[in-house]
């Protein structure tokens, strides 16, 4: 058995979201600590590397950077690729994901200062123009994997998946001008609702128009609807 994980980061989705949904997904036993911000100047210090989201692992110690967990959670779990090529393929992903966060930046500053209209501006200059390029390559990579088109990487569900499939829901500001690629109906895509998993309220804890998943919906059955009871509790 896996041993217990707890995460910790901010009451958000943003970089702590793919090690949610792998989480929830695997059934592991895990914590999920929520830090809010008017916490975190004293608790920075604490960190691995002055930053989150990092897990302690029960009896083993700590982990940080999002992609390193979600790595080590995949090997856990049989998420990972199954040879030396899809495992850089993966890695290659996640990173891409990590590029296509840049630009994001411009929004953040607009709302932490309270700016509406500079935020509103940020947000539809991301969603509309900035990240539009990196989703239509992701979707050309999904049309192409020959070994399983319901997966990026490879035949079968790997942690690619998990840091894709929240990368709308996070990056797409919620009041930002729909993009055209929400009108992608092969990389759409289907909009995740509760009847089709309680994990599905992962995605839902904050005032976010839409939730995508892309095509393999994350293979949220009834399985992981138990593996995941216990996240009905997320605000």
């Amino acid at each position: 058995m896996a041993p217990k994980v707890t995460l910790h980061y901010f009451n958000l989705r943003g970089r702590g979201e793919p090690i949610r949904l792998l989480l929830s997904y695997t059934g592991q036993e895990w914590d999920d600590h929520r830090i809010e911000f008017s916490e975190w100047p004293a608790i920075k210090s604490t960190t691995p590397f002055g930053q989150l989201p990092y897990v302690d692992v029960e009896g083993r110690g700590q982990l940080a950077q999002t992609n390193s967990i979600c790595r080590y959670l995949a090997k856990q779990h049989g998420l990972h690729g199954s040879n030396a090529l899809e495992e850089a393929q993966i890695d290659a992903l996640a990173d891409n994901v990590a590029d296509a966060g840049m630009g994001y930046g411009p929004y953040v500053r607009a709302l932490l200062a309270k700016d509406e209209k500079k935020a509103k501006e940020a947000g539809d200059h991301f969603a509309g123009t900035l990240l539009k390029p990196f989703m239509d390559r992701w979707e050309k990579i999904l049309l192409n994997n020959t070994s399983g088109q319901d997966y990026l990487v490879g035949g079968k569900p790997t942690w690619a998946d998990f840091v894709l499939v929240q990368v709308c829901p996070v990056t797409v500001p919620p009041k930002a001008k729909d993009c055209s690629y929400h009108q992608q109906p092969s990389f759409m895509i289907s909009e995740m609702t509760s009847s089709q998993s309680k994990a599905s309220q992962t995605l839902k804890h904050k005032p976010i128009k839409r939730s995508f998943s892309h095509r393999l919906s994350m293979q949220f059955d009834s399985k992981c609807e138990r593996r995941c009871r216990n996240r009905s509790e997320l605000p």
